[in-house]
């Protein structure tokens, strides 16, 4: 092509987040690839340079005050524009492009129809965006809301009147106040447990999924469609004294870090960036910036949503590690409407 993204290392992971979300929020690029405000700003703006029919975006409403923020789309060109900008990209994401679903209109409809309309809810950024990479290529769904808090979760129910919740067990402390809440919008929840020994009591409680962290692409995809179309689903858990074959990589990965790496792995999953680790640590933001290159390098992945996903798949923090990261997020989150 004539004219291209400026092919920097950097640059080259923010089109990598791009691709892999569809549409996104600066914040959430910033999460992911740990690029600051003013490079993302500089990549979008050189996009929609090349093309304005690249992108398109949509304000988000905000609590309280501060400055609104827009959620992006990539169009199908823009899709196209960067995976022909890298050969590499184009290897990776060749087969999401193909199966990328239209374009949502500018307008959510709060009324049904338009797909299946999917509500995702986690404290944890790089959680919500795991399972959007899942769900996204879908033709049939729709991610319509992210929320982050709980009053942005009782927001977009009511707003939306999504088909399907998808919530932490323990993201509202009143569980038969969100179930009331889905009833009256006709919404199906999903919950994401910490245990199998909860799920009976989870579906006796009102809910109409119960799916663990661990739980495969193609696991989630089928228990989506499932509950939507009324049916109840609890994922499998394979009940073994012997280690599986996940739980050997994830111990042999967890031997090659250090104590401090661990710990960084920890923060990132929790929805850190950069600058919030190196406060919490002590130290600068471009030392944990190398640290997680040579975590990169150590367990062979590239950025930080593909370092979480890791981490969940293979059990790499034990629940000590998991709490001591949780109990000191200080993150400041957006509502995030699709």
């Amino acid at each position: 092509m004539s004219t291209t993204v400026r092919n920097s290392g950097q640059e080259w992971r923010l089109a990598r987040a791009a691709l892999r979300l569809g549409n996104f929020t600066v914040s959430e690029l910033e999460s992911l690839t740990g690029a600051n405000e003013n490079t993302i700003y500089s990549f979008l703006s050189r996009l929609t340079k090349l093309d304005s029919g690249y992108l398109r975006s949509e304000t988000l409403e905000r609590e309280g005050r501060g400055r609104r923020a827009n959620r992006y789309w990539l169009t199908k060109a823009g899709i196209g524009h960067l995976l022909e900008w890298s050969s590499e990209i184009a290897e990776l994401f060749r087969e999401a492009a193909e199966a990328s679903p239209a374009l949502p209109s500018r307008h959510v409809s709060s009324e049904r129809g338009g797909g299946l309309k999917l509500i995702l809810a986690d404290s944890q950024a790089i959680f919500r965006a795991g399972i959007a990479k899942v769900l996204a290529v879908e033709d049939e769904m729709r991610i319509v809301a992210q929320a982050q808090t709980i009053t942005q979760l009782m927001m977009a129910i009511e707003k939306f009147r999504a088909v399907v919740l998808i919530v932490p067990e323990a993201f509202h402390p009143d569980f038969a106040q969100l179930i009331e809440a889905t009833r009256e919008r006709k919404t199906r929840v999903i919950v994401v447990s910490d245990t199998r020994e909860n799920a009976q009591r989870l579906i006796s409680s009102g809910a109409h999924g119960v799916i663990y962290r661990t739980i495969r692409a193609e696991a989630l995809v089928d228990c989506v469609r499932k509950v939507a179309r009324g049916e109840t689903w609890i994922q499998e858990v394979a009940v073994t004294t012997e280690l599986t074959e996940n739980d050997l990589v994830g111990l042999r990965v967890r031997e090659r870090l250090t104590a401090k790496e661990v710990r960084i792995v920890a923060l990132v999953v929790q929805g850190y960036k950069n600058k919030e680790i190196a406060q919490q640590l002590g130290t600068t933001e471009q030392v944990i910036k190398n640290y997680l290159r040579n975590v990169y390098d150590k367990i062979g992945v590239s950025d930080r949503l593909e370092l979480a996903l890791f981490t969940i798949h293979h059990g790499l923090l034990n629940n000590r590690e998991q709490k001591a990261a949780a109990a000191s997020n200080v993150l400041t989150p957006d509502i995030l409407f699709n």
